[in-house]
Formats: C-alpha cells, structure tokens, sequence
C-alpha cells in the first residue's frame, strides 16, 4: 500500500493502485485519516475483486488462447484442465485459491507426477493472467513445481532398429524405419513427404511440413517457418530407391491400403505391433530420432546438431551430447598443442 504524502499545507494526500493506475482517494487532515481511507477502498476493492469462479475465468482464459495455440497443446490443456484442476479448483472464487490449497491438490497428486506437473503448469498460467487481470493480488508458485520430472526412458540402439527393420515382413514400414534412423527427423515430417520432396541423387530430402494426428501442418514443429533440405544416408537412399520402383513414385511417399497417405494414427497402431512382436514395448518410434542425433553429435559440433534436429534451444541438443573417455582421447590427440 503507498504510504500517504504530505502536503506542504500539513494535509495528507491519500491514493491507491487500482486496475494498475494510481487513484486519489482525496486530502484528510491527519495521516491517519488517510491510511484509514486507504484500508477501507482497498477493502472494498478486494471485496469485488476475484468474485469469478475459477472455473468461469479459466475457460474465457483457455478459449482466447486457443487460437494461439497447436491443436495438440489444445487438446492437452483441456485434458489437465477437466480431469486435474476443474474437479479441485472449479467451483472456487479465484481470491479463495490459497498457496496452501494448491499445495494439498499438489500433494494428492503424488501418484500421477507428470500429469500434476503439466496440470500445475496450466494452473499457474491462469493465475498469473489473474493477477495482471487484476482479479487477485498476487499468485505465489509452489517451490520446485515446475520441474521435469520425466523419466528417462529405457535405451535403444540402432541394433534394435534394424532388428525390426529386417524383421518386418512390410517392406514399406522396413523402409520407414531406414528413413527414420538415417534422417533423424520426426515422424511426422518423414509421413508428410511426398516423392517430390525426395531428391535421390543429392541425397536429399526437403522438409517443409508435417503431419500431424490433426493433417498436414506447415514447417517443422514449433518453426512452421522452417524449410529444409536433410541430407540422409546411402542406406536410406537405396531403401527409398527400391521402394520408389515398387510404387511408381508419385504422391506421398508412404501409403495406407486405399493408396491415400499414410496418417499418424495408423502408422502409430502399426509400430504398437511391431515392437511388440519382438519384445520392445519400451521403444517409441522418437526414439529412432534420438538414436540418429546421438550419433550424429558425436561426430558434429552443437551449431550443427541444432540444425540437424531443428533445435533453437541450446538445451534440447545438448541432451543427445554424451561425453565419454573414448571420444575425450580421441579429441586429444587430434590437438596441436
């Protein structure tokens, strides 16, 4: 609360901070008088701020940014919103959601971490809007509650890869897989090529979409600027060059049984029973990619594995940078030093 100013007639001039302006209350004659007239609008202001039921505020907040938003991210904040936050927090007044409140949601949830972290997320991003809304004061965050807490998941190496590649009685998903451990790209820009993005003289392919559970999205995920030519290997290259020979190579390069484009869905139905098959249930077709980027850091610098990944963040590289003794040494006797 601002403190009262003195005037040079010995009155006092009383304000306050209402919906981010300072707002004069008047002149009283005594300092007290002024800092009663302070805690009584302020009273009255908090009585009226924050009368919103969370649940009210929270689904204006969602629908204004659903527009901003990819139709996955969407789907997810509406997924935490109605199973994790509406059931503890909807019928709530936003000024009655207490630090303490949200600290035994948080506790309840001990047993479902990743989606209690998301969930928390979403939460602290509606009460941040809250408070720059002037609904409530101020939101206070629960200390270490937006963490990572993934688990890091069971290793894979291109061994297994392969494995299922020969394994596989489809020479489309052999094929697949070949692109995808040689490419390093997501699963849905490799389904979004079309053969005319596949430059098998160069080497090349031209990466300017992806699919999506939702239809063809521009870009790379996150960058639907991005358009990219990903060099691959010769073992991609003779893949794709006998499978071209047996669908005539046109159109998208991967198809379903009506000779349309392979969706996500139905790639992903296929790779549940192909690792399954074969005892790799912990396997997710990502990670193929992080197999690939592994690999490929190994041999390049950080510059060039964030364009090979299409990272802009430094730490979602770094996470396929393994430093190990061999490659230490090996590093040493290359200096000149």
């Amino acid at each position: 609360m601002e403190k009262p100013q003195k005037l040079a007639s010995g009155r006092w001039r009383a304000r306050i901070y209402r919906d981010g302006k300072r707002v004069s209350l008047g002149v009283f004659d005594t300092k007290q008088e002024a800092v009663a007239a302070q805690a009584h609008a302020i009273i009255h202001q908090d009585e009226k701020r924050g009368s919103i039921k969370f649940w009210r505020y929270a689904e204006a907040h969602l629908m204004a940014r659903k527009h901003d938003l990819a139709p996955g991210t969407w789907d997810n904040y509406i997924r935490d919103y109605r199973n994790h936050l509406q059931p503890t927090f909807g019928e709530k007044k936003l000024t009655d959601i207490t630090p303490n409140m949200v600290r035994r949601w948080w506790t309840s949830m001990e047993d479902k971490k990743i989606p209690r972290r998301s969930s928390y997320m979403l939460l602290s991003n509606i009460m941040k809007q809250a408070s720059e809304d002037g609904e409530i004061l101020k939101w206070v965050p629960i200390k270490g509650a937006s963490r990572n807490v993934s688990t890091q998941r069971a290793s894979v190496d291109a061994f297994n890869v392969q494995m299922l590649k020969l394994a596989t009685a489809d020479p489309q998903v052999a094929t697949l897989l070949q692109v995808l451990l040689s490419s390093g790209l997501r699963i849905g820009e490799v389904l979004a090529l079309d053969w005319e993005d596949v430059d098998l003289e160069q080497g090349t392919l031209h990466v300017h979409r992806h699919l999506t559970k939702y239809g063809l999205k521009p870009g790379r995920k996150r960058h639907p600027e991005a358009d990219i030519l990903q060099p691959i290997s010769e073992a991609a290259v003779s893949a794709l060059t006998a499978w071209k020979q047996r669908g005539g190579g046109r159109g998208p390069v991967w198809l379903n049984s009506a000779s349309q484009r392979l969706s996500y869905n139905a790639w992903h139905d296929r790779w549940l029973e192909l690792r399954k098959e074969f005892g790799l249930e912990h396997v997710h077709t990502h990670d193929i990619r992080a197999v690939h980027l592994t690999e490929f850091a190994a041999h390049a610098t950080l510059a060039e594995l964030m364009e090979r990944g299409g990272h802009t963040d430094i730490r979602s590289a770094l996470v396929y940078q393994r430093p190990s003794f061999d490659r230490q040494k090996q590093i040493v006797k290359q200096l000149a030093i």
